[in-house]
């Protein structure tokens, strides 16, 4: 999935436009996307209450386990858990944060 598409299908569930996806949307977009359904089973927002109950961006498309393009440039970025990385990268372990980072090879 290209990353336009998955901002694409987070903006039209995020239907305050907060940048944030909370309890209530997410219910609704389970009436619209019922394949959604399954992955969702684990999560519990009926005891949660203000910013615990809100996911952004990189929390959805983690917890949908929707995949992503990286999109490589020639400077080092972060190589997060939902990217789907193309062949030809340069990888390294980043010490300060614990996480991969890849650019494309010079």
């Amino acid at each position: 999935m290209r990353i336009e598409a998955a901002e694409a299908l987070f903006r039209s569930i995020d239907l305050d436009s907060n940048g944030c996806i909370d309890c209530a949307e997410l219910r609704s977009a389970l009436r619209l996307f019922p394949m959604f359904k399954s992955r969702l089973q684990g999560l519990d927002f009926s005891s949660a209450s203000g910013e615990d109950n809100r996911l952004d961006m990189s929390q959805f498309l983690e917890i949908l386990q929707l995949k992503v393009d990286f999109e490589p440039s020639r400077e080092w970025q972060d190589v997060l858990p939902y990217h789907i990385c193309p062949k030809g990268l340069e990888y390294k372990f980043n010490m300060d944060t614990g996480g991969v980072i890849a650019r494309r090879l010079k």
